[in-house]
């Protein structure tokens, strides 16, 4: 009974639900953000403004998905059956995904990065995936710290 009460104060709502919901985040801000700096920059009309924010955002969200539930639901899972489950490992986890999952969204689109892409480079992505983290964090209700299955809610 106390690991079935443990496990339920690890989060406060549904997992799924957050896998769900939380790809929807990043790419949307990234196709909105680069698409509306494109548009002002290079005087794009509102057709090809649409039309960039489309694809983008497909693809954002087609990668997202993927990387949601290939990689962070099954270690939110696993950090849940180990009353382990916490914001900081889930959003250190989703930081280090970032890079790769950027990797291969540019990949994707034709584009590429360099192999070893420099420091600053990084720092973006990381930044993402930091987000993404704590969005799914967020609306799955997990706490910031795991608590010890000693203390009482």
């Amino acid at each position: 009974m106390q690991a079935q009460h443990a496990a339920i104060i690890q989060n406060k709502r549904s997992l799924m639900r957050a896998a769900l919901i939380s790809p929807l985040v990043v790419p949307f801000a990234f196709s909105l953000t680069y698409s509306t700096t494109v548009t002002f920059i290079e005087g794009a009309s509102i057709e090809g403004f649409l039309g960039m924010f489309s694809i983008f955002l497909f693809f954002g969200l087609l990668l997202t998905y993927c990387v949601t539930f290939a990689l962070v639901l099954p270690m939110a899972i696993l950090l849940k059956k180990k009353n382990a489950l916490s914001a900081i490992p889930i959003c250190l986890w989703c930081t280090l995904i970032g890079p790769v999952a950027l990797y291969m969204y540019t990949s994707l689109l034709g584009g590429g990065l360099e192999p070893t892409p420099a420091a600053t480079k990084l720092v973006l992505p990381m930044l993402f995936g930091l987000v993404s983290g704590v969005s799914f964090c967020v609306i799955s209700g997990i706490r910031l710290y795991p608590r010890s299955s000693g203390l009482k809610s």
